[in-house]
């Protein structure tokens, strides 16, 4: 053991939640403004040996709900800072040199899960009793990624350039 923790595990996590709410006398409900903010601290990576990213995210929601809460209306934005983050990776496995009959280490790494972009929605719930329905909008994926990785491939020659987005 190297002493390094298990790799796609924070070392530490946390998230704080709070709700702002006010009466609306000419509908009989409330409207409300909640605030969520979730933290981790980065994530070991087995493939590179080191810390991946940490990060701190905020999601903000407005809305429009019965005094009853029969039903409720908001809108929201998830990651409103659009941070981003790595949070696991897994290396490919290595490529055949068919030239020099070896096995070479492959450049290629995957990242299974990363923070998704800034992103805006829209939620409408109703209960019928015991029966609850809840119909989500996503509205936007407000920005989208490209990323690019430069890599070499010493045994090719040659430079290439990888791009991913989500």
């Amino acid at each position: 053991l190297t002493g390094e923790r298990a790799g796609g595990l924070p070392e530490w996590s946390s998230n704080v939640a709070t709700e702002y709410w006010g009466g609306v006398e000419s509908i009989s409900g409330e409207w409300y403004l909640r605030g969520l903010l979730n933290a981790e601290s980065e994530y070991y990576s087995p493939t590179y040996r080191e810390d991946l990213d940490n990060y701190l995210t905020m999601d903000l929601y407005v809305g429009l709900r019965s005094a009853d809460r029969n039903w409720d209306v908001n809108l929201w934005v998830k990651n409103l800072t659009d941070e981003s983050a790595r949070l696991k990776d897994r290396a490919l496995p290595d490529i055949p040199d068919y030239e020099n009959s070896v096995m070479v280490s492959s450049p290629f790494v995957v990242f299974l899960r990363q923070l998704p972009p800034r992103t805006l929605g829209v939620t409408f719930n109703y209960n019928f009793g015991s029966l609850q329905a809840t119909v989500i909008l996503w509205v936007a994926n407000v920005i989208s990624k490209i990323k690019s990785v430069s890599y070499s491939e010493p045994w090719l020659g040659t430079s290439s350039e990888v791009r991913s987005g989500y």
